[in-house]
């Protein structure tokens, strides 16, 4: 287990994509004054705006590998289709944005080669943005609510992989 200490998202256009590791490159000189040496993870993929683009102050980041035994298309359909829909109303109006990256293995291999830190194997990363850390609590506080995404990310979600951390946004 390793905590989390922050998350820099960069989206380019779907056509930038062959300049993923060139990208990279040129942003290791820049981490590596701030963050440890091999703590560094990379995931790149299609990102999928489940609501809307909204600032907030705090975020919600977390990253996944699917269950053993589910495929990627399974694992995705699911995600997209079945899970956002009963997520985003629990969550309500608190939730400013919501955002899935459906991650893809051989461009995050050649992200983290170019950034020579360790292939990390992640299914799923996502972002649910909030007005505030008091925003997150709210939207969270609904029990039964909770208790549905819960169940319905039971046999889905490899919890043993899972990654997240709440975050403050810097920029």
């Amino acid at each position: 287990w390793r905590h989390v200490d922050g998350a820099i998202e960069v989206s380019i256009p779907n056509d930038s994509r062959p300049a993923i590791p060139d990208f990279c490159k040129a942003l290791r000189p820049i981490l590596e004054p701030l963050v440890e040496p091999g703590s560094l993870e990379v995931m790149t993929g299609a990102m999928h705006h489940m609501v809307p683009v909204t600032d907030g102050d705090a975020f919600l980041s977390l990253a996944f590998r699917r269950y053993p035994g589910t495929t990627v298309e399974q694992f995705r359909q699911w995600w997209y289709s079945q899970h956002a829909p009963l997520c985003i109303p629990i969550l309500g109006e608190e939730m400013l944005s919501y955002d899935q990256v459906h991650v893809d293995p051989e461009m995050t291999r050649k992200a983290a080669g170019a950034l020579s830190v360790p292939f990390v194997d992640y299914d799923a990363y996502d972002n649910l943005t909030f007005h505030s850390q008091e925003g997150f609590l709210k939207a969270c506080s609904d029990e039964t609510g909770m208790a549905l995404i819960a169940q319905d990310e039971e046999g889905r979600i490899d919890n043993t992989s899972r990654r997240h951390a709440l975050m403050r946004r810097l920029a």
